[in-house]
């Protein structure tokens, strides 16, 4: 079975840079990669953003880079097209998973 996680994170929301703010000394983003990392049950594991500091922040953590497009960036882009299109993404990369999970 090939089980793959997907972190997903907007660069530009209401709190600024929300997603990579240190807490404990480590960026925000940093706690579910580092889980989903301990865990061993992913094949592999990507960051959607549109944002390169979120992006550069998740490839620290073994994260491959999905870059959003705007339009899935703004307010009132909906959760379901963003994984959508990361689902599009990964099969453009030939990375079809069986299990898809969105941190």
């Amino acid at each position: 079975m090939i089980n793959i996680a997907v972190l997903t994170g907007r660069g530009g929301s209401s709190l600024a840079d929300k997603n990579i703010r240190l807490v404990h000394g480590k960026p925000v983003l940093a706690y579910p990669c580092i889980a989903a990392n301990q865990s061993g049950i992913f094949d592999s594991r990507y960051c959607s953003s549109d944002d390169d500091k979120i992006l550069s922040a998740a490839l620290d953590y073994g994260f491959k880079n999905i870059v959003r497009p705007e339009n899935l960036a703004a307010d009132e882009a909906r959760h379901v097209d963003v994984i959508n299109h990361a689902i599009t993404s990964l099969r453009a990369l030939n990375a079809k998973p069986q299990v898809l999970t969105v941190l």
